[in-house]
């Protein structure tokens, strides 16, 4: 008989624990490819459920001051749509001003760029060097920040669908918590798992725009003192970054950076360099840790990571989302079962004693 006779294989099988992997893996792909394919839709409502979870605590607090389930969940909605139409329609105003205001912003940047080749002749560097240092175009960076905004700021049924999952999940907040517990069972560790997640988080988000503000305000008021055009627009675009770990600082920061090298050159360019730089090292140094406590035990190496993976499946709403989307990951799925109680200590950025009892012990 022919050693490799057809329908006769000779090669080892492979160990469970690798064919297992495989499998894994695979499954991991298609949901992925499927999460991608669907952002369209899963981006509105991830959006709505996450917009639901910063407004739970003001809807807890008017509950507990005796305020009717109906009638709290109205208010709620009625000030957060308000609140967030009305920094919607300052961010569209602003951009439209910016976007008219380019070419003259083009053309300072050229003189800048005039001022600088002179000092480095001055300095004695090869004019024929500098002749070929053009300065950039503007839409490089500014028309690009316009574009994505833009697109936030006139995506009007986009908006409107988040508002109703929004809205529906917030009145319905409190009957789904009960259908969980029935389905789950109260003492079900499922459930337990879905009640802190639901409750880190929320807490974590309420907590993170209110100091995600705070940052943004002061970042306005160091651009108004400086004199830098649409202080507004680069305070709520600070407001926004702020949920994005890591790389949102320095998207925050690039745009009001450039608009003060044209208007005033490099000095200025420096000055907001250096005054980002210190008020986000006093909150991340001096505030965060006494008000976000623990946070989310996440790692610094898997958040960045988070923002570039959920960036690309989900887009500019995966970037913003990507420490919840995360932490779901963690707590529902990696830290529910034995076989990947590892990955979940791997991701986290410390293992406390309260985690480790919260987690399944590894037979």
């Amino acid at each position: 008989m022919s050693r490799f006779e057809p329908g006769v294989t000779n090669a080892t099988p492979a160990p469970r624990s690798v064919r297992d992997m495989l499998i894994v893996g695979a499954c991991v792909v298609l949901i992925i490819a499927g999460v991608r394919a669907s952002a369209p839709v899963l981006t509105t409502i991830l959006l709505g459920l996450f917009l639901a979870l910063i407004a739970l605590p003001l809807q807890r607090f008017l509950r507990a001051r005796g305020v009717g389930s109906l009638l709290a969940s109205s208010l709620v909605i009625v000030g957060v749509v308000g609140v967030v139409g009305l920094l919607l329609w300052v961010l569209s105003v602003s951009l439209s001003q910016l976007s008219a205001r380019l070419p003259v912003y083009q053309a300072g940047l050229a003189r800048q760029f005039t001022a600088i080749n002179e000092l480095l002749v001055q300095l004695g560097v090869d004019p024929n060097w500098l002749a070929n240092l053009n300065p950039p175009r503007l839409g490089s960076v500014l028309e690009v920040v316009v574009s994505v905004l833009g697109g936030i700021a006139s995506s009007a049924w986009f908006m409107f669908l988040v508002f109703l999952v929004f809205s529906y999940t917030l009145v319905e907040a409190e009957g789904y918590a009960a259908r969980f517990g029935r389905a789950l069972g109260r003492g079900g560790e499922m459930y337990g798992r879905l009640r802190a997640y639901a409750n880190i988080l929320s807490t974590f988000i309420a907590r993170q725009a209110v100091l995600g503000g705070a940052v943004a305000v002061c970042d306005m008021l160091l651009l108004i003192v400086l004199g830098i055009d649409f202080p507004v627009l680069w305070g709520l675009l600070s407001f926004l970054c702020s949920f994005i770990p890591n790389l949102g600082y320095y998207v925050a920061l690039v745009p009001p950076m450039i608009l003060a090298f044209i208007q005033y050159g490099t000095g200025a360019a420096v000055t907001v360099f250096l005054g980002y730089l210190v008020i986000n090292t006093i909150f991340d140094n001096l505030i965060y840790p006494r008000y976000m406590g623990q946070g989310l035990n996440l790692s610094s190496l898997v958040t960045f990571l988070a923002v570039l993976f959920w960036g690309w499946v989900l887009g500019a709403v995966g970037a913003l989302l990507s420490l919840p989307l995360t932490l779901l990951v963690k707590m529902l799925v990696l830290e529910a079962y034995p076989d990947s109680v590892w990955l979940a200590t791997l991701i986290s950025a410390e293992d406390t004693r309260d985690d480790a009892q919260a987690r399944p012990a590894v037979p």
